[in-house]
Formats: structure tokens, sequence, C-alpha cells
């Protein structure tokens, strides 16, 4: 009798193991976190300009910020690729590699430019990627925010550039309004570039109390 008991014993553990390795579901791996680029203008986002001049180094805390960037990115520019380039390796030796050959640099004469750049620049992004569009100009801003192929990228406004004095965003129409476009501020700009979209607003959200928010986007925070 023992030698029955202990055989079914073994039986019952053998069936709960087998019930238990039955009833066990795995879960499927966690997509890949998305791949976030951006396109940052070179007039009056990382250096102040008037006209084709420039009248200083990056604002304050770029250089900080920009040593420190988490993300690919691109430098898109009014000028000549020789001048773009020429001002931004004078900037600073963070961007000694922005030479005029560099396929990052990106050059354009008209709205019309930037918004061919910017579909060249999506269509060698890999799957699971996101555009981000930073720039000073408001118009070129509302063209791109028209363009049925640039849909998904996310458009912003640099709120510090001397081109938009408080008060002057009336190009942009409803396109703030209804997210479309969002307004970015100096501060929120290096945190993010550091830190990437999602990261950068709550690092000063939290240590900075004069902040009022992070700006809006089409799907949130950025």
């Amino acid at each position: 009798m023992a030698g029955v008991s202990t055989t079914m014993g073994l039986s019952a553990a053998v069936t709960g193991t087998e019930t238990k390795a039955a009833s066990m579901s795995f879960e499927p791996p966690p997509k890949p976190r998305q791949l976030d680029v951006v396109v940052v203008g070179l007039e009056n986002v990382l250096m102040p300009f008037e006209g084709k001049e420039r009248q200083g180094g990056l604002f304050k805390g770029l250089n900080f910020h920009m040593r420190r960037v988490c993300m690919p990115y691109y430098v898109i520019s009014n000028l000549n690729k020789q001048e773009a380039s020429h001002n931004l390796m004078q900037s600073a030796e963070i961007f000694s590699d922005f030479t005029p050959d560099s396929p990052r640099l990106l050059m354009s004469h008209d709205m019309q430019d930037k918004v061919q750049a910017l579909r060249s620049v999506l269509t060698k992004l890999p799957d699971n990627s996101k555009l981000h569009y930073i720039d000073s100009d408001q118009l070129t801003l509302q063209e791109v925010a028209k363009d049925q192929n640039l849909q998904d990228v996310d458009l912003y406004l640099a709120a510090w550039s001397s081109e938009n004095p408080e008060g002057s965003l009336e190009k942009l129409g409803s396109l703030v309004g209804q997210g479309k476009i969002a307004l970015l501020q100096l501060d929120e700009f290096g945190s993010t570039m550091q830190w990437g979209f999602g990261l950068g607003d709550q690092i000063w959200d939290t240590y900075l109390e004069c902040n009022d928010g992070a700006p809006m986007e089409p799907k949130g925070k950025i």
C-alpha cells in the first residue's frame, strides 16, 4: 500500500506540474521604444540672427544641453551649406561634424525647400520613428502643417526667437489652439534635447517653480 501511495503521490505531482504549465501564459515582448529624430532650425533657434548675419553664440544654456543631446538631429538653415557650416563650427566645438558636406546639414532657400527637406528626412527614418521639427518661422511651420505628407511630424515654434515677440502669433491662426503646433520655450527646448521627449518637460516641471508647464502637442505633452 505504501508503494501505491507513493505512486499516486508522484502522479498527482506530475499532473499538478502539467496543469500549472498549461495555465502559464507568456506575454509578448514589449515594443521597442520610439526613436525620436529632430530637425532644428539654425537661425533664431540655436543662435540669434539678423538676416544672414549671426548676432552671437548659442542661446543661453544650449552649449550645455547640446553637448548632452540624446537623440539624432539635423540642422536646417536658410544659408548656403558653407555659411551654415561656418556659423555652426565657429559657435561651438560640439558642431565640428557639421561640415558643408554633412548629410545632417540641410539647406533651404524658402518654405518649399524646407518642406521638401522634411519629406526627404522622413523617408530615411526606420520604422517606429517620430520626426520633430523646431523652427522660429511661423509661416514655414504653417506650410508644413498643411502638407498632407507631413501630418505625422510634430511641430514646435521657438517662442524665444526675436521673430516671435509676445503677442505676435496671429500668423499661426488656430493651428496652436488645435494643437497642431506647440509653443516651445528655451528652457524646455534645451532640456528636451538633453533628456528626450517625455522627460525634458518633467525635469523642468519638477525643479523649476517658475515653469508654467510644457507645451501641448497633438498627442499630449512632450
